[in-house]
Order: structure tokens, then C-alpha cells, then sequence
């Protein structure tokens, strides 16, 4: 199965999505890192230190706290955890003063699949535009369309964003100006031949199984 089919059933399977049913007011991926399973967060109650705590985040994304039991912290923020893990606590301790910070978490990353020499996961380290992962994943196979390249973006828990890319004139001379930086998360999929009509916005789910079924099959 090639990457357009993927593409097409995963767009099939998702449906053509109405005006009501896309979120509005979507830009750039919020900059806040969002805690992410395998993650470990370190928890100090200041006024009750002998419930200071070092926990790993499970893959359901919940941490296990002596005092405030099972608290679900995965995709939130930093702030957003400190503050669902307050109230948790707060059903055995008065007005808790509570100190979250994260001490391990996972590396920013994206994905390249698709018609590349090395699709893979990569780090990723400062700014970074699409035209520079593309050749860091060793550039384009022979059969790749360079004018036809989707950056899907991911915006929240469920919605993704897609852009398709005319990378052969961006890569012209004087077309780098419309160069795209990457945000953590991304994933390129370079296909074969152009791609159809692709909604701006999909469910994350949905894509994300297909991405991955994408990846493997280079």
C-alpha cells in the first residue's frame, strides 16, 4: 500500500469535515510543552514535606500520589498538572501549597514518512524548516512529488492541521522566503504522486493511526 492510498482511506475514514464541526481560531501549535506519558515530574507540598513525591507518568497519562491518589496530569501544562494535583490533595490537606516540576520529558521530535532515503523519527534541535528535515532525512527518493508534501500539524487532544507544500518552488531560487519552520510534533509525509482534495483540519486519532502505518511501510 503506497502513501496516497493510506492518505485517501485515512481521509475517507475520517469524513469531509463541516464548517460547525472544524474548531475555529486555529494557528501555531500553542508553545506550552504538554505532559506527555513517560514523563517524570517531581510533586513538594511545602507545609506537609513528607508527601514530597517523584512519580513517572503512566501511558493512560496518571500519576500515583500518596496523598492525592490517582491524578490524570498527561497533556496537560506544568500549571495545569500543579493545580489538578492541589485539588486532588486538597480532599485530605487544608489550602495546599503545591510545587510541580518536570524532570525528565520527552525530547521534541517529528516524523518523516513517505518517499525520503531515511523516513524516521527525528529530534528536533532549534529552528528547523521543512526544506532542512526533508534533507535531513537524506532528501527525496527519485519517485518522490515534491510539489505535493503534507505537514500535519497537531493542534490539541483531537484535531490535527494539514498543509500540502509545493516544495519544487519553494526550493527555488528565491522561494525559501515561503519556507515553513516545524514545531515539535510535526509529521511530513512525502507521497508518490499528488495528493487529492485534503481537509485543513482532521481528527488526530484518526491520522495518527495512518501515519504511523505510513512510517512502517518505508
Amino acid at each position: 500500500m503506497n502513501i496516497r492510498t493510506i492518505l485517501a482511506i485515512t481521509y475517507c475514514s475520517i469524513g469531509l469535515l463541516s464548517a460547525q464541526d472544524t474548531p475555529a481560531g486555529f494557528g501555531s501549535r500553542d508553545a506550552r510543552y504538554s505532559i506527555q506519558s513517560g514523563d517524570v515530574v517531581e510533586v513538594k507540598f511545602r507545609y506537609t514535606p513528607e508527601f514530597n513525591q517523584t512519580a513517572t507518568v503512566q501511558p493512560d497519562g496518571f500519576i500515583a500520589l500518596e496523598v492525592a491518589g490517582e491524578v490524570r496530569i498527561g497533556g496537560l501544562t506544568v500549571p495545569e498538572a500543579t493545580a489538578a494535583v492541589r485539588e486532588g490533595a486538597a480532599r485530605r490537606l487544608l489550602d495546599p501549597e503545591v510545587n510541580l516540576v518536570l524532570r525528565e520529558f520527552v525530547k521534541p521530535h517529528f516524523t518523516v514518512a513517505g518517499e525520503v532515503v531515511k523516513p524516521g523519527m527525528y529530534d528536533l534541535r532549534g529552528s528547523l524548516t521543512v526544506t532542512q528535515a526533508i534533507a535531513l532525512a537524506g532528501g527525496f527518493r527519485e519517485n518522490a512529488k515534491h510539489s505535493s508534501v503534507a505537514l500535519v500539524r497537531r493542534v490539541d487532544d483531537q484535531w490535527a492541521q494539514v498543509k500540502v507544500l509545493d516544495l519544487k518552488r519553494i526550493m527555488k531560487a528565491g522561494g525559501m522566503v515561503e519556507d515553513v519552520n516545524l514545531s515539535a510534533g510535526d509529521m511530513l509525509i512525502v507521497p508518490q504522486s499528488t495528493l487529492g482534495r485534503i481537509d485543513r483540519f482532521v481528527r488526530w486519532g484518526s491520522l495518527a493511526v495512518f501515519g504511523v502505518a505510513a512510517l512502517r511501510q518505508f
